[in-house]
């Protein structure tokens, strides 16, 4: 018996388990931000399909009360706090620290933007038959307005994977970021804008630039509506790509609250697989989505009414 929420679970219990080739240590960096006082269940859910192809974990979150640390840690699990400063990358540089890179065949530093749906054997198939550097889930070849590079092609940075033939360009990569600098920044869509340009396309084009291989197993051009620059969660989905965006439940955008109220909850029952338990997924997520609603609302009321003078 245990609680998530506040709310008694039968039917929750999170049996880690690790089935990586002895001797081959590979570790995982998964970053998690929240302001509940629990790491929810799609976060443990997730983990637990990544303990099948990383001998270690650590799941780096922002300072908060956690009322099920004991779950969290189960399996070996390590989970470490830290000041949320500098969006994903800044705690995943914090967890990298503390780390010896050469202890490990691969590093993976991946996220909480996504609901896992689906187990991940294929993708971790496909990596072992095509050897790369790095590699993620998906990639991409988008420029945004304000990008200082030349070319735009990156490894998205919900999922990144770097294997030990990269280690070296990574840390040069990280001397050479600067990071002090970027949390100077005071304006949050400045900061998110300079994580974005400078880590998410600027490792992937660091890498490439020095000759390294990025690869991705999905291409999200490929998932774009071909009337708006949106992308298509649905055709993504179809497409077998194992996850639904958690802005997706989130999104407080007024094409997104009036798209039905079972959106999301349609696709997630249409795609899960049994590693996920609905039953506990979808009350979890509509808590979520209700507390994002909430806390747009109370931002929208602090703001002042423009008036005519």
């Amino acid at each position: 018996m245990r609680f998530v929420n506040n709310k008694k679970v039968d039917s929750l219990r999170i049996n880690f388990f690790c089935v990586v080739d002895l001797g081959m240590k590979k570790l995982c960096i998964f970053v998690h931000y929240s302001n509940f006082n629990y790491v929810p269940y799609y976060v443990l859910q997730y983990v637990k399909e990544l303990t099948k192809f990383f001998s270690e974990i650590i799941i780096v979150t922002n300072e908060r009360e956690i009322s099920n640390t004991d779950e969290v840690r189960s399996g070996g699990v390590r989970l470490m706090q830290v000041k949320n400063e500098g969006y994903d990358l800044g705690m995943f540089l914090k967890a990298f620290e503390t780390i010896d890179v050469n202890k490990y065949e691969q590093i993976g530093c991946l996220n909480d933007s996504n609901i896992l749906l689906q187990n991940l054997n294929f993708l971790f198939d496909w990596a072992k038959e095509n050897p790369t550097d790095l590699w993620g889930l998906m990639d991409a070849e988008i420029r945004p307005s304000y990008s200082t590079h030349d070319g735009n092609f990156h490894i998205q940075s919900h999922f990144l994977v770097f294997n030990r033939s990269s280690f070296s360009t990574l840390l040069s990569f990280i001397e050479q970021l600067n990071f002090q600098e970027i949390l100077k920044i005071e304006q949050v869509k400045d900061l998110k804008m300079k994580v974005i340009n400078d880590w998410e396309i600027g490792l992937s084009q660091y890498f490439i630039k020095n000759g390294l291989t990025a690869k991705g197993y999905f291409h999200a051009n490929e998932y774009f509506w071909e009337e708006t620059e949106s992308i298509s969660h649905i055709k993504m989905l179809e497409a077998g790509v194992p996850v639904i965006k958690k802005k997706v439940i989130t999104s407080v955008k007024p094409r997104d609250l009036f798209s039905g109220k079972n959106y999301w909850s349609k696709l997630a029952k249409k795609y899960a697989g049994s590693i996920v338990d609905l039953d506990i997924l979808l009350p979890e997520l509509q808590r979520i989505r209700r507390q994002y609603l909430k806390n747009a609302t109370t931002q929208l009321l602090k703001k002042p009414f423009a008036r005519n003078e």
